[in-house]
């Protein structure tokens, strides 16, 4: 199967890359804000009701790295830490993905060189422009 990596379409696709540092430190925090806003409580109701049956919605990321722990089988800290790491590689792996895919992307990292906002703007007026 070859991927087409010509866009059907003239998009100006933009891109927000941030250090990777920091987006992981964002990534454990926002798993941390699920977790006290009843993460477990909706991973429990779900692994409840799909006991034995093959229910895609508890395979996602933040859901499935609870079964353990509801099966005593590790500590809650221990979830909590997989659903940071699985969150990360997963955010890597779509960057990856849109790298690769889409390589006229715009990538810009606004915290680190405010003043590209500028740039950008220039850059999307003159596509705009040329329509």
């Amino acid at each position: 199967l070859e991927i087409q990596k010509t866009p059907h379409y003239d998009a100006f696709i933009i891109g927000l890359n941030t250090d990777r540092a920091l987006l992981y430190e964002r990534i454990n925090l926002r798993v941390e804000l699920m977790s006290q806003a009843g993460l477990e409580e909706e991973a429990r109701e779900l692994y409840e009701k799909s006991k034995g049956l093959d229910i895609q919605s508890i395979s996602g990321i933040g859901y499935k790295e609870w079964i353990p722990y509801f099966e005593g089988e590790q500590s809650r800290e221990a979830i909590i830490s997989t659903i940071q790491q699985n969150s990360r590689r997963y955010a890597k792996r779509q960057l990856t993905w849109f790298r690769n895919r889409l390589p006229q992307i715009r990538w810009v990292n606004l915290l680190e060189n405010p003043k590209e906002k500028e740039e950008l703007l220039e850059e999307l007026t003159a596509f705009v422009e040329e329509g």
